[in-house]
């Protein structure tokens, strides 16, 4: 029996392109799962802590699960030590989504602008102020719609700072593919 490939076809009969998620947690995950179902396109996640990451483990990675030239690879990492972005700039052909101090703080742009330096605590902290059922590692089904209705005001407010700065998310990155190669 033939194998069948986890991606669908395009209208134009033309494969499209899987998008490769490497993620340190299970938020990560769940958001990217999100997006996934959201958008409709072939996106595979694999949860690997930042020490074990490297362009070797990648390429092995892909090479199991028939990846094509067009495929894109994403790196999503929090970026609260320095040395996390030297590491993760050695995988080859990947693009970087780190957001400095945490993830969550990607999650608080959704609610407001956050142009000061904070920390992740404080990034918890506000989000329940925003979101009173805020739980690491958990995205309630009321999150997920402001998520989605307030998506392009997550990315713009995104924009604005300084990559790699604190605070700074790269996170819009992924949104801007999935959203060039959905449908």
């Amino acid at each position: 029996m033939a194998r069948r490939s986890w991606r669908r076809l395009s209208k134009s009969r033309e494969m499209r392109p899987a998008f490769f998620v490497f993620c340190e947690g299970k938020s990560e995950a769940l958001y990217v799962k999100m997006l996934k179902a959201q958008y409709r396109v072939p996106v595979e996640i694999n949860i690997k802590v930042v020490n074990d990451i490297s362009d070797r483990y990648v390429r092995q990675f892909k090479k199991q699960k028939d990846s094509q030239p067009k495929d894109k690879t994403f790196l999503m990492y929090d970026l609260d030590k320095p040395e996390i972005k030297g590491r993760l700039l050695s995988v080859q052909d990947a693009v970087l989504l780190l957001s400095n101090p945490c993830l969550e703080l990607w999650y608080l742009l959704y609610f407001k602008e956050q142009k000061a330096a904070i920390n992740c605590k404080s990034c918890k902290d506000e989000l329940l102020k925003k979101h009173n059922n805020y739980r690491k590692n958990h995205l309630d089904n009321k999150l997920r719609e402001i998520f989605r209705k307030r998506q392009g005001e997550a990315v713009n407010r995104a924009k604005k700072l300084r990559d790699y700065d604190n605070p700074s998310t790269l996170v819009f990155l992924l949104i801007e593919e999935l959203e060039k190669h959905s449908g």
